[in-house]
Parts: structure tokens; sequence; C-alpha cells
């Protein structure tokens, strides 16, 4: 189930007013409002970001004090020691602030923790070990939650100063200094970790000495994932800028590694291809190499280095895959999606460094939390642990929902989409039922259903090399400043290939009218394959070049039918055989030992048409999830199709043929489902019409307990007059069987039917008559009817045809149409 939403932040009227009146695009002027831009001055510094539009950085607390405590450390010759961490932006973090300070002669080291032998932040046992080894300590990208750390330090005359973003605590940690932007405006843009070692080295020395380190400070903030708005677009537009023409040895070296052009490297490509490289580096072994490859002056080195980081940026991958599969069946066999908000897979072993990536797989994949917890059982002389890596969806804060359980916590800390912990092993199911808790209080319940967001709705005879040119004023997107996304309504799709090396793109020519354009989805070739003929599409808009040809394209984020109940219905005209063939299935079945349930007294509950149909909107408008509606005639799916359409709950349901397998259990309009198959759990299903066995009634309750099972008695009574009515009357029965010993062989039901003068579905049922009395021989794939000697059978020796004239007595009597039929003689 996909909600488009057309925008969190619709764009303000009067804003874009005044924009276009003072010669803004009006385009672009609507998609400025709606990223918070509001005033002129706002306008050009969005559209001219510039290093002068820096804040002072003495007004974040705590600045002077840090800058100042530096200052005195450098020109003592007393030492510094930089504490970091191990992803990229404390990487970059230590490489700018290391960098800075011995330019100026200062006496500075640093040290990043192991991630796999000591975790994320700063601990006692590494204070414990680096107190001899310095005079002062900075934290960079850590410590702002380390107030027990802090306590030590202070206790042994260990000066410490702490620079982080991440979400402070109530109480903050007492030492020398304290830097964080949260602390001054809890709701504001913070910059990442680098970036306010940045505003840190501006503070000391000046900003043209801190725009010496700009390609790091902006690969951080692309990286980071924190929003490209305010300062942090500043620094990300600026360092882009630097790192398109820097002669870092160690930048190159990443940027040769991944095969991109330094001349026109972009924001996508920085952090979906240089920062994932860098990332490979403290994930996989230990973060100092990364930091020797930025800080390196020599080529041959640097180059080195960033093919050793290739390498182990190819097995963190092979890794990530394999985590990810596991956590993905561990989820798919505990997380009961109906009632829980947060996923909590648990692997013995898995590597901390992926975890996190996986935990992002996991949130891409099924639209929920994750966080994929890592079990250490150590040498089995102390109690399990369990590290933890979290990833959320927008509008549910993810840190502040695990705060609420801080207690179970030994290690915590992280902002709005991520976070980190620790925690005995013992203690996941307390965390698990407390979470889910404060997950189900803390955020809208329609977070937690999949949504696209889109910016405008265009044509797509809109798309053209103009509207890509002037879109570029926008750039560089990021979080807070996504790419723009346009909805595209009534496309047609020409064509529809999959492509790329391992055929998991898909490539489409949509057209409008006379008009047409290439459009590309990426990995998408598996999700997208059964493409209706006319679509709804979500898409970015871009240039191709190639071969010296530079033409316009959407990137497609998303795409539906353009309208899914009518696109349901269209299918369900076109499905007409399938329809027959499943009615002629089902009087098959009554045949058998474990036929039919009595479902008016076994498990399933009678409901007249309009009762039901008020239920059913109740149900809908509750809740996205938990109710499946079964059809198994073409005029039920329509009609139903139809209903939800005119009451405006089709936007509640998804339209589908066969049984769902999505585990979230999205709210669907089943046509044809297969009850004997696995089952996506469900709190009601709705049987329109059609019969159910009595093993899918239990094998439905077993998957889904406390599951009620409703349908509707006069149209289920129909379907079972239409069962009967399948099977022509005796003399046409005869008739048939002449007509077929005409030739000894059939290989088309089509033409049997058209030599008899008799519908396909009435066909069928004939056929299966006359195999089980004998009269043909009968394979279904591929089709074939050899007709055989006529025994001296009549038709009353086949138990079909028995049940069949039975129903014909039965069937008009309401309730009865599922009911278990008597045996009959005749």
């Amino acid at each position: 189930m996909i909600r488009y939403i057309e925008r969190t932040r619709p764009a303000d009227l009067a804003v874009c007013v005044g924009l276009t009146a003072a010669g803004c695009d009006p385009l672009i002027a609507r998609l400025m409002a709606a990223r918070g831009v509001e005033t002129l001055a706002q306008a050009e510094a969005f559209l001219n970001p510039s290093l002068d539009m820096l804040n002072d950085p003495f007004k974040l607390s705590g600045m002077e004090r840090a800058a100042q405590l530096l200052r005195d450390a450098e020109r003592s010759g007393k030492r510094v020691l930089i504490y970091g961490d191990y992803d990229v932006d404390g990487v970059c973090a230590c490489s700018i602030l290391r960098e800075a300070l011995e330019r100026h002669g200062a006496h500075v080291s640093h040290y990043v923790p192991s991630r796999h032998e000591e975790g994320y932040g700063l601990t006692v046992r590494a204070l414990e070990k680096l107190r001899g080894q310095c005079d002062i300590m900075v934290t960079v990208d850590c410590g702002i939650t380390s107030a027990a750390e802090a306590c030590w330090a202070a206790e042994h005359g260990l000066p410490l100063i702490i620079t982080d973003h991440h979400e402070p605590p109530e109480e903050l940690p007492e030492c020398a200094a304290v830097v964080d932007p949260l602390i001054d405006d809890p709701k504001g843009v913070s910059p990442c970790g680098a970036g306010v070692a940045f505003k840190l080295v501006q503070a000391m020395y000046g900003l043209a000495e801190a725009a010496l380190s700009l390609d790091l400070a902006a690969l951080a903030t692309i990286a980071d994932l924190v929003p490209l708005l305010g300062e942090n677009r500043i620094i990300a537009a600026a360092g882009l800028k630097a790192m398109r023409s820097s002669e870092r040895p160690g930048l190159l070296a990443l940027i040769n590694a991944a095969k991109l052009s330094q001349r026109t490297l972009s924001a996508g490509q920085v952090g979906f291809q240089i920062a994932p490289r860098i990332n490979a580096g403290g994930r996989i072994a230990h973060a100092d190499r990364n930091i020797e490859l930025l800080l390196s002056r020599d080529k041959r080195q640097a180059a080195e280095l960033a093919d050793e980081l290739n390498r182990e940026n190819e097995r963190r991958q092979t890794m990530q895959r394999g985590v990810f599969e596991e956590a993905e069946r561990s989820v798919l066999a505990e997380c009961d999606f109906l009632r829980e908000r947060v996923m909590m897979p648990v692997g013995d072993g898995w590597n901390h460094g992926v975890i996190g990536l996986a935990a992002s797989s996991l949130v891409e994949k099924y639209r929920i939390p994750a966080i994929v917890f890592t079990r250490d059982c150590g040498d089995g002389t102390q109690a399990p642990v369990c590290v933890g890596s979290a990833r959320s969806v927008p509008g549910v804060h993810i840190q502040r929902a695990m705060s609420v359980c801080g207690d179970l916590f030994t290690r915590f800390g992280g902002h709005a989409q991520a976070a980190g912990c620790t925690l005995p092993a013992d203690r996941l199911p307390e965390l698990r039922t407390r979470l889910n808790a404060a997950l189900t209080e803390q955020a809208d319940p329609d977070a937690f259903i999949p949504a696209e967001r889109y910016d405008e709705e265009i044509e797509l005879t809109s798309v053209n090399l103009s509207l890509i040119d002037k879109l570029k004023a926008l750039e560089p997107h990021g979080i807070g400043n996504p790419a723009p996304t346009f909805r595209m309504r009534g496309a047609r799709v020409l064509s529809s290939k999959a492509c790329g090396a391992d055929q998991s793109n898909l490539k489409m020519l949509l057209g409008q009218g006379s008009f047409s354009i290439d459009a590309i989805a990426f990995g998408q070739a598996k999700r997208f394959a059964a493409m209706p003929q006319t679509i709804d599409v979500l898409a970015h808009c871009s240039a191709n070049e190639w071969q010296g040809r530079r033409t316009a394209q959407c990137q497609a984020v998303s795409v539906a039918p353009d309208s899914p109940s009518e696109a349901f219905m269209t299918r369900c005209e076109k499905e007409g055989e399938r329809f027959g063939d499943e009615l002629v299935r089902a009087l098959m079945a009554i045949t058998k030992p474990t036929a039919l349930t009595g479902i008016a007294a076994d498990g399933m509950t009678a409901m007249p048409r309009d009762r039901l149909r008020t239920e059913i909107t109740g149900w809908l408008r509750r809740s996205h999830q938990g109710t499946l509606i079964a059809c198994s005639s073409q005029q039920s799916a329509m009609d139903m199709a139809a209903w939800l359409k005119n009451t405006g709950l089709d936007k509640r349901v998804d339209f589908m043929f066969g049984m769902p397998d999505d585990p979230r259990s999205f709210n669907t309009l089943a046509a044809l489902p297969d009850f004997t198959a696995g089952h996506t759990r469900y709190d009601r299903v709705i049987l329109i019409d059609g019969i159910i066995s009595a093993a899918s009634v239990d094998s439905l309750k077993a998957a889904c307990p406390g599951v009620e099972l409703w349908y509707d008695e006069d149209a289920c009574a129909k379907y079972a007059r239409s069962m009967a009515a399948s099977l022509p009357n005796d003399e046409q029965l005869r008739g048939m069987y002449r007509t077929m010993r005409r030739s000894a062989v059939w290989r088309s039901i089509t033409d049997i039917a058209a030599a008899c003068g008799a519908a396909r579905t009435e066909t069928l049922a004939s056929l299966e008559v006359f195999h089980e009395l004998g009269f043909i021989e009968l394979r279904r794939e591929p089709f074939e009817a050899t007709v055989k000697p006529s025994p001296k059978r009549g038709l009353e020796d086949s138990l079909l045809y028995r049940h069949a004239r039975g129903m014909e007595t039965r069937a008009g009597q309401a309730g009865t149409a599922c009911r278990q039929p008597e045996e009959v003689s005749v």
C-alpha cells in the first residue's frame, strides 16, 4: 500500500506570490516555500549560498571556552588528543580539527575507538588508557551523553572538551566545555559532527582557515544525512565546489577508486559512492586508516589506502546482504506487523559494522522503524550482551521513543532517524514491549503506513531540458532539501523492459498524447514488473547524457495504476476465463472427502450484504491494516471494487489477484485468493462469495489467531447456484459427448466449446464429468482430451454430477451455499 502525500509542509501562497513578484520563477518559488523559505533574504541565501552567510560560531554555548582552551594548549605546548568516531562524520571531524591544530604548531594526536572491541563513544576504559598520553582531550561527534566519563575525567584531572551534534540529555556532562548546537536550539537544523568541528576551527582561527577544510566538512555533511538547510546547505554547496577542485590526495584517490569525475562530482555521488568507501574502513576493520588517508600528502600512499578501502567496501556489501537476509527472515517469522511498530531482529555474531545498514534496508523495504541487534555471548563467563543499531521513518523520532526505555540500556544515543544502544540480552523482551508502547503513544498512526511524498503535480509533457536546467538552482539535494519529486498522472506505458548488468533496473517509454519520454526505475525491475497500461508515476527529472547527446528523462520513484480500483475492474473484465476455471475447480472440490465446511456452523458467520458493507466501512476507516475481502466471481469482484471507489474507501485498500503475501497485512480486496496457500496475518477475512474448505478455515485460524471470519450469505448462495449451473443439463451433456466422439483427440478447450455450442465453463465442467466416468482421458497441462470406447455407465455414476444436481435443489436457500453437500441419489 502506498499513500501519496502532497507535502508535509504545503507551500504558503502569500510567500509564493511574494517570491514570484520579486522575479523568482513560479515553480522554483513554490518548491522553496515548501522547504521553509519565507522571505526574499532567505530565498537569496537558498539560491546563492556563500560562506559570508555563516553564523558567528561564538553564538554557540561553550564555543568561546572551548576555543580558548585549545588555543591556550597550542601556545603552551600541551598535548591535545582528539577523541573521534569511526564513521564518515567522526573521521572527517577528527581530520578537520587535527589538520587545523597542526597547521598552527600544536602538539596533537587522535584516537578513534574500535567499533568491534569498544563500540561507539567515550568510555572510561579508553580514558584510563589515554590519560597519560595527553594534557587535554576534545571529543568530536560524540560525548554529549557521557556524563559518567566526564566525571571520571574531572576526578583524574583531565580537562575534557565535548563537541557533538546528537540529542543532548536533560543534564549535560560536567566538563571543561560542552558545544552542541542542539543545546541552544533543540528544534533547529543542527550541523553534523564535522560541521561543529568546522565551526570550532572558525572560532579559533577565522573563516579563511576553516575554509581550508571545506571539502571534508561537505563530505561529512552530505554523508551524515543532516538536513541540507541553513548553514549545512552553505557548507555542502561551498564544499562541493571545493571538492571539484581539491588537490587533497586522499579525496582524489577515493574519487578515482569510485570511477567518478571530479569535475562533475554531485552530492548523490558523495553520499552513495564516496562515503561508503570511507565507512567500510570502520565497519570491517579500524577507522585510523581513514584519517590517515584524508590527511595524507603522499599520492602513492593515498592510492594504496583507497584501494584497500575499495576492497573492504566490496566485502562490506557482501556481509551486509547476508545480515539483511538473515534479519529479514527473523522479522518475517517473529514480527506482528498488525500490533508492533518496530522490527527487532537479533542475530549471533552479526558484524557490528553492518547492522545499521541492514536496519536501513529493512526500513526501506517495510517502512517501519527497525533496530538490528547482534548478540555477543563472549567467552561464556559473562551474560550475553546485545548491541543494536536503529533506523527510523519520517515522523517517528526513534531517539525519543528509545529514551523512554533508557533504564534498560548500558549505552545509548542518537537522533530522530538513527540511534545506537547496548543492553543485556535478557532485557530485549521488555525493550520490545516498552518501545512498541512508546512508539504507539508518540507517533501518528499514519507514520507507519508507507507514503511517497511529492512536491508538485505536472503533465508528463512538461518534462524537458529547460525544466531540468531550471531545477539545478535548488542543488545540492539531501535531507530537508530532497530533489523535487513530481507526480504525473495518466501516463501510458508504451514499452518496458529490465536492463542493467544484473537486470535489476526497469527502462520504460512513457507517453501522453503524442509526447513520449524515457524513464528509468533503478533497482525496481521486480517491483514494477507488472505494469498497468496507464499509470500514476512519481519521478525526479534529470538529464541523460550518452555519446554526446543530452536528453530529458524521468527517474521513477513510485509507479501505481492511474486508478487502482478501475485498473482492478479492467483486469477482472479480461480475466473471465480465470474466474470460470475457478468456478469449475470449486465444483470439483465438493467431491473430495475434505470438501466444504458448513461455515455457518464451523467458524464463519453469515451476514446480510447491507450490514456487512456497513461493518466493512468501519473496519477500513479505523485502520489501513487487518482486513481481507475475498471474491471468487467476476461480478462480485467488480461490484465490490466499484462500491469501494464510490464510497472513497478505495484509498484504504490494495487491489490484487491471488492471496496477499505482504506481511504488513494491509487492507486488501483480493480476487480468487488461494486459502490453501501461506497466509498473511489478518484480523478479519470477509468472503463475499465462493467456497472455502474446512482445511482452509483451520489454516486461516492457525495463521491468524483470533481472526474473525465473515461471509455474505446471499452472494455465497448465488455462487453455489452458478456452480450448479456450470454443468449442462442431461440432454446437453449427452449431445456434447456425441460431438466429441467425432474426433479421437482434442487439444483445445476452445475447439470443443465451439463444436458443442457451449460456454468454456460448461465445457470444463462437462469434461470433468466425462473424465470421472471414463468416457475420456484428460490431461490438463498441456491440455489434451482423448475419447475412449464408451463404457456402459450412466451420468448418475459421476459423484461430481450427483453433487451438482443436488446443489440445484438446495442452492436456493440462503446460507447453504458453502455447506457440505449431502450424498445425492439420482
